[in-house]
């Protein structure tokens, strides 16, 4: 889409009326050209995962989670491998739509994604948290500040996750 300089865009924030955490699978990336970013084909699901490593760690447990992604807050949804978010709009909080104008849906999502890549510090566990505005480059030696929102994470983060991780063996 491109900038209209007479364009009569109206932004409306709206939160979910519902938010589903639940273990969906793993889809299997599509059969794309090299060029193209490294796209899952949604479709296609299989409960093992397609690599081996993941974090482990204390995760939020399944369920209902409209708590934790209601603000930004620093209260996070801790999802891991196969984990799915099912979030759900009610109509009747949208504003009314002005004859003659178009409504286009845009999903504002703000977190992180750890990838388990050797390149990421902690790359092997869930912890240590994230939060809004620390060093990026000190991410693992800098400490979390409290935040109101950890009572969040007492109440929501417990599920274990097993963390996984490729072992090299040794050579005789």
């Amino acid at each position: 889409m491109e900038k209209k300089p007479n364009a009569r865009t109206k932004i409306t924030f709206i939160a979910p009326s519902e938010a589903d955490l639940h273990f969906r699978g793993f889809s299997p990336p599509q059969d794309l050209p090299p060029d193209w970013p490294l796209t899952p084909d949604y479709d296609k699901v299989n409960s093992n995962s397609y690599w081996t490593i993941t974090p482990g760690g204390w995760c939020t447990r399944y369920g209902d989670v409209s708590e934790l992604v209601a603000t930004r807050d620093e209260g996070l949804a801790l999802m891991n491998g196969g984990d799915e978010l099912t979030l759900k709009f009610a109509v009747s909080s949208l504003p009314p739509k002005p004859g003659g104008t178009v409504r286009e849906f845009f999903l504002y999502a703000d977190g992180w994604d750890k990838d388990s890549d050797f390149h990421v510090a902690a790359g092997t566990q869930v912890e240590p948290l994230p939060f809004h505005g620390m060093d990026d480059q000190l991410y693992g030696r800098e400490n979390r500040p409290r935040f109101p929102s950890d009572v969040l994470h007492r109440k929501y983060n417990t599920r274990w996750v097993e963390g996984r991780v490729l072992k090299q063996t040794a050579k005789r």
